[in-house]
């Protein structure tokens, strides 16, 4: 659903921009933003994948600069493929110094109910923003939803 792919170019986006500020790098002393571990940086699949997803690339392309926003502040925005039902807040997984963790409150995720969780479970569960596409919202709905009180700003 494009609507799916557009909540999470944004939160994708959001999540890179945050780490572009100096004073969040999560990658200090490295020549570009990233790292070339998996396990410690989202894979990357290269223009292959693009080419296979148009939707996605349209999605992408829609959403450019568009990132959430607490306060005029980028939200790290956190994201997992799965949830068991609910999502997870920050504190419960001794996130205690989360930026903007008053964004992130757990909440029913009722499209992924029966499933085992996949990820941390904070923020947006790919299964609910696949379900709420399917049920007709849009991407700004599905974001609305799972990261509370945040703003959809241009960047």
């Amino acid at each position: 659903h494009l609507e799916n792919h557009k909540g999470f170019a944004i939160a994708a986006g959001s999540y890179a921009a945050h780490y572009m500020q100096d004073a969040y790098r999560k990658f200090p002393g490295n020549p570009y933003d990233g790292d070339d571990s998996a396990a410690r940086f989202q894979k990357y699949k290269g223009l292959v994948f693009e080419q296979y997803n148009p939707k996605w690339l349209k999605a992408v392309h829609d959403t450019a600069g568009l990132v959430l926003t607490k306060n005029g502040e980028i939200v790290r925005a956190a994201y997992f493929s799965a949830s068991d039902g609910r999502t997870r807040s920050p504190e419960e997984l001794g996130w205690n110094s989360f930026p903007h963790i008053e964004v992130f409150v757990s909440k029913a995720d009722p499209w992924c109910a029966g499933l085992e969780r996949r990820g941390h479970g904070v923020g947006m569960s790919g299964c609910g923003a696949t379900g709420q596409a399917e049920e007709g919202r849009s991407a700004e709905e599905i974001l609305q939803y799972y990261y509370t009180g945040a703003d959809i700003t241009q960047y």
